[in-house]
């Protein structure tokens, strides 16, 4: 084996790890229903405003605790806290 084989394969292998470890063994639908949140709360955000897509993270945030049996709620309850930080809809010391 050449080292830019290992290299090739080794840069592609890190994506396939990363989509294959995101949120545990949580289902493909919950997974999906998370990351089709995210993308809402984006759209909200530019749509309707801050007000209501802030009321959309908290819903969805009770909801990943609700709905979470197969996953710990840490991830995507984590990633709903970091896109309201960056969206500007708290500050990082709220969150905290």
């Amino acid at each position: 084996m050449s080292a830019a084989g290992d290299r090739a394969r080794g840069a592609h292998s890190l994506p396939l790890t990363i989509v294959a470890s995101f949120m545990g063994h949580a289902s493909h639908g919950y997974k999906l229903a998370v990351i089709a949140a995210l993308l809402l709360n984006v759209v909200l955000w530019w749509v309707a405003g801050p007000v209501v897509c802030g009321w959309a993270i908290v819903i969805e945030f009770i909801l990943t605790l609700a709905l979470s049996l197969q996953c710990y709620p840490l991830a995507p309850g984590g990633l709903l806290a970091l896109q309201a930080v960056l969206l500007g809809l708290a500050s990082p010391a709220h969150v905290y």
